[in-house]
């Protein structure tokens, strides 16, 4: 298996948990209400997108192409989180 299908399922696994710990998170608030219509629309587009972002990134781009977008992505969301937290 390569290093893009690999990373893929990794992140992919990591977005899964993170949601599930969120969706914990908000339904231990007792202010917490599930809009249901939201939940079925995000659901259906998230997996829609998925879908075709994997089938043309796994056409369109070289692995190493995904290398480097993964490694952008990281370093974009990592100063963002810690530029939140220092200022």
């Amino acid at each position: 298996m390569g290093y893009s299908k690999e990373n893929s399922g990794n992140c992919q696994f990591f977005i899964l948990v993170n949601s599930i710990a969120g969706l914990i998170g908000q339904y231990s608030n007792p202010d917490f209400i599930i809009d249901w219509n939201l939940t079925l629309i995000l659901l259906v587009t998230v997996f829609i997108g998925g879908q075709i972002g994997s089938r043309k990134s796994y056409n369109f781009f070289t692995p190493i192409q995904l290398k480097r977008a993964t490694a952008i992505l990281i370093a974009f969301v990592s100063l963002r989180i810690l530029y939140k937290y220092i200022f």
